[in-house]
């Protein structure tokens, strides 16, 4: 019978248990994703920019379930994680930041200006910075209470790397969605 090699400590059964609880995740998101549009197929145009944050966000969790499932199937597979494959990771993130702004434009009726399309950009980095550093804490936390530390530190950095990553894409792709209304 086919068997997954095992750490030291019980990997395995955790393991089961993140699954699980990424597929309720996932579950969950497109339920409301399909409910949201079934609510209402026309997007309005809204002055507040806290929808701005939640439609970073909502992005930003794709990217990290994406990036998620990626990881443990790296992990799995026996694959050399210093191997380039493990830039894999980052076409989910450029992916992901290209569809919030295209989704934010679509927010905004068709409309969307180079500014706004930044400042999308960076929200989502953030986002998925902070959700990454939380993955990161979590999953060396289990691994290996002792690395905390050091768990805390690289997330502190992948945050940085996300949020500028996320800036100096968006620059470039703000210039390629951007939309603005003709007077």
């Amino acid at each position: 019978m086919f068997e997954i090699p095992r750490a030291g400590w019980d990997w395995w059964n955790l393991s089961h248990s993140v699954i699980v609880v990424v597929i309720a995740v996932i579950l969950t998101c497109i339920n409301l994703l399909i409910r949201k549009k079934q609510e209402s197929d026309q997007y309005r145009p809204n002055t507040e920019k806290s929808k701005q944050s939640h439609i970073a966000i909502k992005w930003a969790l794709f990217n990290t379930i994406t990036t998620t499932i990626i990881a443990f199937a790296i992990r799995y597979t026996g694959v050399n994680p210093l191997s380039p494959v493990k830039y894999i990771c980052d076409i989910p993130f450029i992916v992901f930041l290209c569809l919030s702004q295209l989704d934010y434009r679509k927010y905004r009726l068709g409309f969307m200006t180079y500014g706004e399309g930044v400042v999308e950009g960076l929200l989502y980095g953030v986002f998925c910075g902070i959700l990454s550093a939380i993955f990161i804490c979590i999953y060396l936390g289990f691994g290996n209470p002792r690395a905390l530390g050091i768990a805390a530190g690289s997330a502190v950095i992948v945050l940085f790397i996300f949020s500028i990553i996320g800036t100096i894409i968006s620059l470039i792709t703000a210039a390629i969605f951007r939309k603005e209304r003709t007077i």
